[in-house]
């Protein structure tokens, strides 16, 4: 979901695509509303969800939202333990943190009212604005990457 627009927002899982440049799934969001400037988006695919599941953003206004895997809201939405990815260091600058298939950060606590401590993947402790988007869940892993040949001639056959 673009970070620009903070009203909340319903996407339909289309498809799944392959970027050559990321390890992660892609997942192409269709929005019935038409309430963003084109029908549709893509967003990291992130973990547990299938085609035709509905995802939805929240504004950093709402509060006590029940969150599926990939919904996407605020900091301050989230309880200490949960696990996001698509972190925002800065609220509107787009996701810096945990972008990679696989990979997630950790809310650890809420420090104050103005900052959340969370873990990043490489194990240091980061304060970021409560206000900050990240999006619910890991993101989910690219199936071929998997693939062991246990050997170099085995993919020489493969042509």
């Amino acid at each position: 979901f673009p970070s620009h627009d903070r009203r909340e927002k319903t996407g339909i899982i289309a498809n799944f695509e392959y970027d050559p440049n990321r390890t992660a799934l892609l997942a192409k969001l269709y929005h019935p509303t038409g309430d963003i400037g084109s029908k549709v988006s893509y967003i990291l695919a992130p973990k547990g969800i299938n085609i035709f599941d509905k995802l939805r953003s929240f504004s950093s206004e709402e509060k006590n939202v029940f969150l599926r895997q990939g919904d996407r809201t605020a900091l301050c939405n989230f309880e200490a333990g949960d696990l996001v990815h698509a972190v925002e260091n800065i609220p509107g600058k787009g996701a810096l943190f945990a972008r990679a298939a696989g990979t997630f950060c950790q809310v650890l606590q809420h420090d104050s009212k103005e900052y959340a401590k969370v873990r990043l993947p490489s194990g240091s402790q980061r304060l970021i604005s409560l206000e900050a988007p990240a999006t619910f869940g890991s993101v989910g892993a690219y199936p071929e990457l998997a693939y062991n040949s246990r050997k170099a001639g085995r993919t020489r056959w493969l042509g």
